[in-house]
């Protein structure tokens, strides 16, 4: 059974369709990527699935629930992560405050047990902090740990994205242009994460304009124009398909 399936997935803004009945599915551990020209409507296509924009028509599911027309926490909540194209730290808090902001959706305590220090809010507090140091080690941010986050290089700041997104237990990450911005050093230590966190069985959507980051890492390729599927594969299958190469190198653009 896919981890992740959508059915004949549409969403219009008027009268233009960013996605037009997408099929699309992602088992679990497997790491798919997502490419096509730029506004060919990869990020309308996440923003869907997380529950950002509702689609017009078409369906969601996640491990064989529906789960279109959910609100964002909600599916967050059942395992379905993210990052975003456009970084979102809070960048006067340090690494380790700003990994902390993906556990609020496992947060049990209520106002009852802050105001008065309960027992139960400081138990949460060290099984927080625990898990955080945890996943900082597992992404290389320990020795950052009390860095504030406007301090760190760029590529470090998606590394935290990316672990604050561990945060929240995903089964699956939908991970928006990773390496854009990125250096080769810095590309490498990401495949090399996105590796590790695979090997955890947990699967990735890599939606990605760095080609041999693509090759490298992905176990199929599925590759959008115009809001529309138009190939899905291996990497070597795609790159050889026609209406890929016309896709990327034709006069025609993309507008969704």
């Amino acid at each position: 059974m896919s981890l992740l399936t959508t059915s004949r997935l549409t969403k219009r803004f008027g009268g233009i369709v960013a996605v037009n009945e997408v099929d699309f599915n992602v088992g679990a551990g497997e790491i798919c990527g997502l490419i096509g020209p730029n506004g060919s409507g990869k990020t309308t296509l996440v923003n869907v699935i997380t529950g950002i924009y509702k689609p017009t028509a078409g369906g969601v599911s996640f491990e064989g629930q529906p789960i279109h027309g959910r609100a964002p926490h909600e599916i967050c909540a059942l395992g379905v992560g993210r990052t975003f194209q456009n970084i979102r730290l809070l960048l006067t808090l340090s690494v380790f405050d700003n990994v902390r902001l993906g556990a609020h959706i496992h947060t049990r305590a209520k106002l009852h047990d802050v105001l008065f220090q309960t027992g139960k809010l400081r138990r949460e507090e060290k099984e927080f902090a625990e898990r955080i140091d945890a996943v900082l080690e597992f992404t290389g941010l320990r020795p950052l740990r009390n860095e504030v986050a406007r301090n760190l290089p760029y590529g470090r700041q998606k590394i935290v994205e990316i672990a604050r997104a561990l945060m929240a237990r995903p089964k699956l990450l939908l991970l928006d242009e990773p390496a854009a911005g990125l250096n080769s050093s810095e590309k490498g230590q990401l495949r090399t994460l996105l590796q590790k966190i695979r090997e955890t069985g947990v699967a990735i959507v890599l939606i990605e304009h760095e080609m041999a980051m693509v090759e490298a890492l992905s176990n199929r390729v599925f590759v959008l124009n115009y809001g529309k599927k138009i190939s899905q594969g291996t990497f070597a299958e795609i790159q050889r398909d026609a209406a890929v190469i016309e896709a990327y190198l034709g006069t025609g653009g993309a507008h969704a």
